[in-house]
């Protein structure tokens, strides 16, 4: 689910997240045995953070000085599930005082969640949750890039899921039921137009965070649809960006595909 505060920008466009202050700052908090709150900047999505109760409890990254954030990304998460609300605040005199970003959140399904807010700055950032300790296994939190433009054919993150069927019939032509093995999503974009400088400039981060496999959140239009996001990467075999130059350089297309996570 897609939250929208009041005075976040581009959110009529595609946007990705790949910046993540969890995983440049020095994180801290109290997380119940084997739920370590380090779990949330692993990339992964197998291991997790838990609080050890129901209480207020947060998962900190304090930084080294002042940095912004417009996007927080959550995924692998069980908050809907307990009944759990969670909340994002920010501190700017090294987590002395904090500030509320957002009011308190309550999910009505364990999908992705995507906050964008207003370019914020701070030194320390805090994710909290309440009502029913549950476990978060990736938080993201910095600049979104969005996309200049959309895309060629609107692709659904909903509709990408891969379910393996594996045999159901008898030789003789029966049907005894079916086995399936869900192996998560998988989707490509097609980018028709992006001016060279945007690929070459704005993109230049992205676009090396891409190739090397790195994840990240991507919401394919904030303010239309809700539901249209998904923890992605580059999938096993896919190829890397390769902006094509149009209109003699003036800009590019470029085609993305990607895998992503389905709980």
């Amino acid at each position: 689910m897609i939250y929208i505060e009041s005075g976040a920008a581009n959110t009529d466009v595609p946007n990705v997240i790949y910046e993540n202050l969890y995983v440049e700052g020095t994180i801290s908090g109290l997380s119940a045995s084997g739920f370590s709150v380090g779990n949330v900047a692993t990339g992964t999505t197998w291991d997790y953070w838990k609080p050890i109760n129901d209480n207020v409890h947060s998962v900190t990254t304090t930084l080294t000085g002042q940095s912004s954030a417009d996007c927080l990304f959550i995924d692998a998460h069980n908050l809907a599930t307990n009944g759990a609300d969670f909340q994002l605040r920010v501190s700017t005199d090294g987590g002395v005082s904090y500030s509320e970003v957002t009011d308190w959140i309550t999910p009505s399904d364990n999908s992705p969640i995507m906050v964008l807010f207003p370019s914020t700055s701070g030194d320390a950032w805090q994710v909290r949750q309440r009502n029913g300790a549950s476990t978060i296994g990736v938080i993201m939190l910095g600049n979104k890039l969005p996309f200049e433009y959309g895309m060629e054919d609107m692709v659904s993150f909903r509709h990408g899921e891969r379910v393996e069927v594996m045999g159901g019939n008898s030789i003789g032509g029966q049907f005894l039921g079916q086995k399936i093995r869900r192996k998560g999503g998988n989707t490509s974009f097609s980018f028709p137009w992006l001016t060279a400088d945007w690929v070459n400039n704005d993109m230049a981060m992205f676009e090396a965070h891409y190739n090397d496999g790195k994840p990240f959140g991507m919401a394919l239009r904030p303010s239309y649809d809700a539901d249209e996001l998904a923890y992605c990467w580059r999938p096993d075999g896919g190829g890397e960006l390769r902006p094509q130059y149009q209109m003699k350089g003036v800009s590019f297309s470029m085609n993305m595909q990607v895998d992503y996570y389905v709980s």
